[in-house]
């Protein structure tokens, strides 16, 4: 073999330059293979099982794929045309994606083709279209059970809406505000020498209501807040309800601070009091949506003042009244009104703290739903690298080798027969 390798060193070099120039041609005119690979991470949902298994199938699905061909391909303007592109594409595609658990809850997709940037939009697009889906399915659960979290309130609304309307039929006078006898007595003493101070109080309440009035007049907006509120109370059960409940309670509080012959408040009315206020705003700016900008900002709060300042007025008229009772001598009328309040109220206690769940699900579904899928940036890398380049031209050339040994070997054996 060394001979022929001496001998025929010059043709054996002239055959390993063609054989590794083919070579390099082919490589040269041959596209480069790349692979993209992302990383998804998944989440259990409301405590359900997390089958990995079933999830890779679902990737990989055909209506996955069909999703993806559509949203990163220009379709035919023909709709028949279209099917036959969407689902020779989509096979296409199906065979050149690999779906793999690496973890229990963990996934890498990958994707081959001959070029980088479509195999890294291809991959991510499978992750895309996979959480979108999901969150398709997610937001058809959520929808209806948060639909039965309000069918759950809809018997109670019925019911607050009618007591309600029962409740505000009653004359003013009679919207009866409730104390012990012992209370009542002693509150009509001091009203009997402390009526002016009452009715100065009113007067002031009555100056702030004016000046607020006065500068929403000068906006243009008095009417826009006054129509607003009027819109609200029409046929909201539960700003009439909030509303009566503040005069109540500031009523404790006032009659508290009159007997005590000090301003002092209740800390846990004071609480509620701020609830129910907050929950009246949220119903006004729920009725404007989108109609308050900025310049209407500053009116808006002088028109809550101004209506809050309105509910204090009837509340320090009812003390000046005498628009309260005790417990002892209500008549049927008064224990009437009372029953009927003390019910409303229960309901729509209820109907608040269902309501707090209500909103409280809603933000953990999107919470959970925003932390269900994490997705990794996509990573390529060349399917043929250099280095299996060199082992192509190690093999061509010892191929080459071998083919010219034996060539020469099968010359020289029939050489040798004739």
């Amino acid at each position: 073999m060394l001979q022929l390798l001496k001998n025929k060193k010059f043709t054996i070099l002239k055959i390993l330059l063609i054989v590794n120039i083919i070579v390099f041609c082919y490589q040269l005119f041959h596209k480069n293979v790349y692979e993209a690979k992302i990383f998804l991470s998944l989440k259990n949902f409301e405590g359900r099982d997390l089958d990995i298994n079933k999830e890779i199938q679902f990737i990989r699905s055909l209506p996955v794929v069909n999703r993806i061909i559509t949203k990163t391909h220009v379709m035919p303007v023909d709709e028949r045309n279209t099917q036959d592109f969407v689902y020779d594409s989509s096979i296409s595609l199906q065979s050149n994606v690999n779906v793999e658990k690496i973890a229990s809850n963990k996934v890498a997709i990958s994707v081959i083709s001959d070029n980088p940037k479509k195999a890294a939009l291809m991959a991510a697009a499978f992750g895309d279209v996979f959480v979108e889906q999901k969150m398709d399915d997610i937001n058809q659960y959520t929808v209806d059970k948060l639909d039965r979290l309000q069918h759950k309130f809809s018997k109670k609304i019925d019911d607050i809406i009618l007591n309600e309307q029962t409740l505000y039929m009653f004359p003013f006078n009679k919207k009866v505000l409730v104390l012990n006898k012992e209370d009542k007595e002693t509150l009509d003493t001091i009203l009997l020498l402390a009526s002016m101070k009452i009715e100065t109080e009113i007067n002031k309440v009555i100056r702030d209501i004016n000046k607020y009035k006065n500068v929403l007049l000068s906006h243009n907006t008095h009417q826009l807040f006054e129509s607003l509120i009027k819109e609200v109370s029409k046929d909201n059960f539960l700003y009439f309800n909030l509303e009566r409940r503040i005069l109540e309670l500031e009523f404790e509080q006032k009659v508290s601070a009159i007997l005590s012959s000090r301003n002092v408040e209740s800390q846990e009315k004071t609480k509620k009091i701020n609830k129910y206020k907050t929950l009246i705003i949220d119903q006004l700016k729920e009725q404007l949506k989108n109609k308050l900008t900025m310049e209407l900002e500053l009116d808006f709060s002088l028109a809550i003042r101004k209506l809050f300042l309105e509910n204090r007025k009837r509340m320090l008229l009812s003390i000046m009244n005498h628009y309260y009772i005790d417990d002892v001598t209500a008549s049927l009328n008064d224990n009437s009104y009372i029953k009927i309040k003390k019910e409303t109220n229960k309901l729509v206690d209820t109907y608040l703290k269902e309501l707090e769940e209500y909103k409280f699900e809603s933000s953990q579904i999107s919470t959970m739903m925003s932390n269900m899928f994490t997705i990794e940036k996509p990573n390529i890398t060349p399917v043929n690298n250099r280095w299996e380049k060199l082992v192509l031209h190690l093999i061509s050339s010892i191929a080459a080798i071998a083919f010219i040994f034996v060539f020469f070997k099968l010359k020289n054996v029939i050489k040798l027969k004739k």
